[in-house]
């Protein structure tokens, strides 16, 4: 008999996944050999990864580190560069060498590098190249659902996609008492996505997707720090007709990333 309530979805395509070491406190099953055995357990696809290393250590170090991890499973990872004014160079430079090692898109994090989003000018060109190349980014409200950790402003997020709207951008990390202005948000700029990581429940999942936009929501898991299991059944369990169940655990984070699926 299965431990879950309901079947889990195969074929997942991970929004919001971490590498790296977590500091704050023990996770089960960290490193890269646990990462591709549960997604083999759980059939998942692919996996986006956002780098704990660049947001708790060195951020050229973790730049490198998930290039490097990324190019050894390519169809299965793709990783995002972290660009944080504070300690590199030129957004371009930064921008480019992930590009040229295979990373797809760009990470920010406002809360843990002591910036506030249209505060400085560099964040601003990253942004502005981001949109040139019609590059995701990604900027999250909290990592994953503690409320120990530090946040980001949603509002500062919804007005740098306004400025950039040449640029796709996820918000990740949202929780329920913050879907109103997700909702809004959704409706003033079609450029702006969402993911379920943090997302409390299947009725709330059912809520952002019959008031918003099924074709700009995906399935997050912020594993391994987050058990990804929960949001499968959260996805499995929720009230969707299959097209928008199979648009949110795969088709919308493909056409997002722009990934090509093995």
């Amino acid at each position: 008999m299965s431990r879950w309530p309901v079947p889990l979805p195969v074929g997942a395509v991970d929004s919001l996944a971490f590498a790296g070491n977590w500091p704050n406190w023990p996770v089960p099953g960290p490193g890269e050999n646990a990462l591709l055995k549960r997604m083999e357990r759980l059939g998942m696809r692919v996996a986006v990864l956002l780098s704990l290393t660049t947001v708790y250590g060195d951020v050229r170090i973790g730049n490198d580190e998930l290039a490097d991890l990324v190019r050894r499973h390519p169809g299965h990872l793709a990783g995002l560069v972290t660009f944080d004014p504070r300690r590199s160079l030129l957004p371009e430079q930064v921008m480019q060498r992930g590009r040229n090692a295979g990373l797809c898109g760009l990470a920010l994090f406002p809360m843990h590098h002591g910036y506030g989003l249209g505060d400085d000018p560099r964040v601003e060109q990253a942004l502005a190249q981001a949109e040139a190349w019609a590059w995701p980014v990604v900027v999250p409200i909290r990592l994953v659902m503690s409320w120990s950790l530090p946040s980001t402003s949603i509002q500062s997020i919804l007005r740098a996609a306004g400025r950039h709207p040449g640029a796709r951008f996820l918000i990740a990390g949202s929780h329920y008492g913050e879907a109103e202005q997700l909702l809004h948000g959704m409706a003033e700029l079609p450029n702006l996505y969402v993911e379920t990581s943090c997302n409390l429940g299947s009725g709330a999942l059912v809520e952002m997707v019959t008031r918003g936009d099924p074709a700009r929501i995906m399935l997050g898991t912020g594993q391994p720090v987050q058990m990804p299991e929960c949001n499968l059944v959260k996805l499995s369990a929720a009230a969707l007709d299959e097209q928008t169940r199979e648009a949110v655990l795969h088709r919308n984070a493909t056409r997002f990333y722009s990934l090509v699926l093995p």
